[in-house]
């Protein structure tokens, strides 16, 4: 019950951060995308796990994606953590973006694939940009948009996913 506590509120120390350095005379705003993690929400079917989590997803004015994703409590080290699509909340898709594998020009600052754990880093998302061989950045960003996309965290125990939050704008 910490540890979920904790998360909620460095969920909301950040988003608070984000929206007081937002200026509101921008052409493009920061845009956030945000879920929890828990095993309720894997699909097809959801998992028994007890771990919980948090997803933040900022997009700036100069259209670059930043990626925070941490976790406590998997029965394990993650196998895959990755952003899926497209899917609503009651489907599974394929991978978009796999975590430890991002597109060329992107960089990886943190990933510590543990029971407890987090990943980060940046994707540029410029109008052309490639995310995959079949999805560009544009897109990634009307699936985003449409809310369509989700972080899932896979695990040897839960190889199709021990928890999974749909990424909604905020």
């Amino acid at each position: 019950m910490v540890t979920r506590a904790r998360l909620l509120s460095g969920l909301a120390i950040t988003m608070a951060f984000l929206a007081a350095c937002e200026s509101s005379t921008e052409i493009n705003p920061t845009k956030i995308y945000a879920g929890f993690l828990n095993g309720a929400n894997p699909r097809p079917t959801p998992s028994s796990s007890t771990a919980t989590g948090q997803a933040v997803v900022i997009v700036t004015p100069g259209l670059e994606l930043s990626f925070n994703v941490t976790w406590v409590g998997l029965t394990g080290a993650p196998i895959a953590a990755s952003i899926h699509g497209p899917a609503d909340e009651n489907s599974a898709a394929g991978v978009l973006v796999d975590f430890s594998k991002l597109p060329a020009g992107s960089t990886k600052q943190v990933t510590d694939f543990q029971a407890d754990g987090s990943a980060s880093g940046n994707m540029n998302v410029t109008p052309g940009a490639v995310v995959t061989p079949t999805v560009s950045a544009d897109s990634l960003m009307t699936l985003m948009n449409a809310g369509l996309l989700y972080v899932c965290i896979r695990t040897a125990t839960h190889p199709t996913g021990e928890i999974r939050a749909q990424l909604r704008k905020q």
